[in-house]
C-alpha cells in the first residue's frame, strides 16, 4: 500500500504544467498592451480637445501633450515588460517603486505642471490681470507650462509704476503661496470693467475748517475720476480719524488698478495746491508741548553743553 502511495505522489509531482501555466505570461502581457494602448488613445483624445481649448496659448497645449506621452509610453513599458512575467503582485510592487522614483525625481517639473493645469481649469488669472504672488506685483504678460511671467511693478521703488523688470513665477507656486487678483470679476461688480478704491490721506489741524477740506478733497477726486464717477454712479467720501495732533481725512475714491499711482499723485498735486491757497485749512505737524516750572530765583539749565574738557573743570575734579 505505501508503495502505490509513493507512485501517486511521483506522479503528482511530474504532472506536466498546463497550457495556461505555459502561456499566462504572454496572455497577461497582450491584454495589458491593450488595455494601455485604448486608455492611451482616449485619455490623449480628451487632454487634447480640452488643453486646446482652455489653454492661453495653443503652444502649451502641444507641449502639454507631447510630456503626457513621453510619460505614458515610459510608464507603459515597464508595465507591460512587468506584465509578460504572469506575476501581478512583481508588477504591483514595480509599480510602486517607479512611482517613488519618479515622485523624488520629477518632483519639480510635475508640481508645475499640476498648477498649469490648475490655471487653465479654474483660471483664477489671465493675461492682462494685475496680481501679486508671493509678494511680487505685476501684470501678467504670458502664461507658460512652467512659470507665470509678470511685468513688474514697483519692486525696488515705492508705488505701482512699472519698474521695467520681468518676474518668472512657478506655476507651483499657485498651490503655495496667496494670490492677489486687482482685476479679477466679483459678485459686487456691476460694471464691465474692474475698480479698486483707494485713498488719499491729508493730516489737518484740530483748528481746520472740516467742511473747507471735505469739499476740497471731493472736488479735486470728482475732477480726476470724473468718467468713472460717471459709469459707476460711486462719488467719492470721506472717512475721518483723530489722532494726537490732528485730524486724518482720508479721501476714497475708486480706480482703475493700473491707473492707480497716476490718479493716487495727481489727487495729491491738486489737493495740495488748493489747501496751500485756503485759509480755512491748515497741515497738521507731529508736535508737542512741554511746560516747564521753576521756582522763583531757581536759575535755568544752560541750554548748551560744553563738548570738551576745560583745564578749569579738570582743576575743579582734582
Amino acid at each position: 500500500m505505501t508503495f502505490f502511495y509513493q507512485l501517486a505522489n511521483i506522479a503528482i509531482l511530474k504532472k506536466e504544467p498546463s497550457l495556461w501555466d505555459k502561456y499566462s505570461g504572454f496572455a497577461y502581457g497582450f491584454i495589458t498592451i491593450i488595455v494601455i494602448m485604448a486608455i492611451f488613445r482616449l485619455m490623449t483624445k480628451l487632454l487634447r480637445i480640452y488643453t486646446k481649448k482652455h489653454s492661453y496659448k495653443e503652444e502649451n497645449a502641444t507641449a502639454f501633450i507631447r510630456y503626457w506621452q513621453y510619460g505614458y509610453i515610459f510608464v507603459a513599458a515597464i508595465i507591460i515588460s512587468t506584465s509578460f512575467s504572469g506575476e501581478i503582485q512583481t508588477l504591483g510592487l514595480t509599480m510602486g517603486f517607479i512611482s517613488s522614483i519618479m515622485a523624488w525625481m520629477l518632483s519639480a517639473p510635475v508640481r508645475n505642471i499640476a498648477g498649469w493645469l490648475f490655471l487653465i481649469t479654474t483660471k483664477p488669472l489671465k493675461v492682462g490681470d494685475r496680481v501679486i504672488i508671493g509678494g511680487y506685483t505685476g501684470d501678467v504678460i504670458d502664461i507658460t507650462m512652467f512659470y507665470v511671467v509678470l511685468d513688474q511693478v514697483g519692486g525696488t521703488t515705492v508705488g505701482e509704476d512699472k519698474s521695467g523688470r520681468g518676474v518668472l513665477v512657478p506655476t507651483s507656486w499657485l498651490f503655495d503661496q496667496i494670490i492677489n487678483n486687482y482685476s479679477m470679476k466679483l459678485p459686487s461688480d456691476e460694471h464691465g470693467r474692474k475698480y479698486l478704491l483707494d485713498e488719499v490721506i491729508v493730516r489737518i489741524t484740530y483748528e481746520s475748517d472740516w467742511d473747507t477740506t471735505e469739499q476740497i478733497l471731493k472736488d479735486v477726486a470728482q475732477e480726476v475720476t470724473g468718467d468713472i464717477i460717471s459709469e459707476t454712479g460711486e462719488e467719492p467720501y470721506i472717512r475721518a480719524e483723530l489722532f494726537p495732533s490732528g485730524v486724518f481725512m482720508r479721501l476714497r475714491y475708486m480706480v482703475s488698478p493700473k491707473d492707480r499711482q497716476r490718479v493716487w499723485s495727481e489727487i495729491v498735486r491738486r489737493v495740495s495746491q488748493r489747501i496751500n491757497q485756503s485759509e480755512k485749512v491748515s497741515y497738521c505737524l507731529n508736535r508737542g508741548h512741554v511746560l516747564v516750572n521753576y521756582r522763583e530765583g531757581d536759575p535755568y539749565p544752560p541750554q548748551y553743553l560744553p563738548l570738551t574738557k576745560t583745564k578749569e573743570t579738570e582743576n575743579e575734579r582734582d
